[in-house]
């Protein structure tokens, strides 16, 4: 059976790409964003993963504190 991953990579040129375009745009009058939107396919994918992460962590903090109060019913 192939081993199929399933990653979102937090750098790629995709991104890099997608930027490019955004600032072309912005450079040709074509759209009108603020600086923050032009560079965001470069944090929103660590963001996102930030995010995630710490939701996994809260859940398994949320998980050890009901065994640790059951652990001494």
């Amino acid at each position: 059976m192939e081993n199929r991953n399933f990653t979102i990579p937090l750098f790629s040129w995709y991104y890099v790409g997608i930027t490019l375009i955004f600032i072309l745009m912005r450079s040709l009058g074509i759209i009108d964003w603020s600086p923050l939107w032009l560079l965001s396919p470069l944090w929103v994918p660590s963001v996102v993963a930030c995010i995630i992460i710490s939701v996994l962590y809260f859940l398994k903090l949320i998980v050890f504190l009901i065994s640790l109060f059951y652990k001494k019913l």
